[in-house]
């Protein structure tokens, strides 16, 4: 894949040998015509053209997919909270709609009291 550096240097050299390729066809062989050429690196522009307007679109719709999804997750959260407060933080219905049940949370652990050394 080419980033856009080395896509643009190779823009930039198809270019410059594009001004220069009719004053040396002479020295070319037959198959290296500049209609061949001339006809290459256009369908290389529309190629690049392309490729941006896919970009441009490409990145609408992952904005739209990323809003969606905060959308879900906002909407799965009101829902796991309307479970909660009708059955209880530590019924099932709770842990059927993806919730931790409060019998199912770890007990925190008391550590024992250092004595201070003399």
């Amino acid at each position: 894949m080419r980033t856009a550096k080395n896509q643009a240097t190779l823009v930039a050299e198809v270019t410059q040998v594009g001004q220069v390729i009719p004053k040396v066809v002479a020295a070319l062989p037959k198959d290296l015509d500049p209609k061949g050429f001339h006809a290459e690196s256009q369908r290389l522009d529309a190629s690049i053209a392309t490729v941006k307007r896919l970009n441009v679109e490409l990145k609408g719709a992952i904005g739209e997919k990323r809003g969606h999804e905060k959308a879900m997750r906002q909407l799965l959260k009101r829902v796991r909270a309307a479970v909660k407060g009708h059955f209880g933080d530590d019924s099932t219905e709770y842990a059927l709609v993806g919730g931790t049940r409060l019998s199912e949370r770890k007990k925190p652990v008391r550590k024992p009291r250092q004595t201070k050394a003399a």
